[in-house]
């Protein structure tokens, strides 16, 4: 039976205000994360609030340095992936 230890990846969809900083505490636990979002705008604000809060967290002494995280990534879905298109709405 797998537990919560055997996760190592994570996938958020959205690179808004929550989906950014939940994708950056988990990296900043080791976690391999990538967000994706289909809209340019949001795209472009996660990787310059990434890097801001980055600035934030290393100012505060929570981290040691500012250098993008190599096991987080945020991606621009264009076009949207045929699975993605699949998943049910709520």
């Amino acid at each position: 039976m797998k537990t919560i230890k055997d996760i190592k990846n994570i996938l958020i969809l959205g690179s808004g205000t929550l989906g950014l900083r939940i994708g950056l505490a988990c990296a900043l636990n080791n976690y391999k994360v990538i967000i994706y979002d289909i809209h340019a705008k949001a795209f472009e604000s996660a990787k310059n609030s990434q890097t801001n809060l980055l600035k934030i967290l290393v100012k505060a002494g929570t981290i040691r340095n500012s250098k993008p995280i190599p096991h987080f990534k945020i991606s621009n879905l264009q076009p949207m992936p045929s699975w993605l298109l699949k998943m049910p709405t709520w």
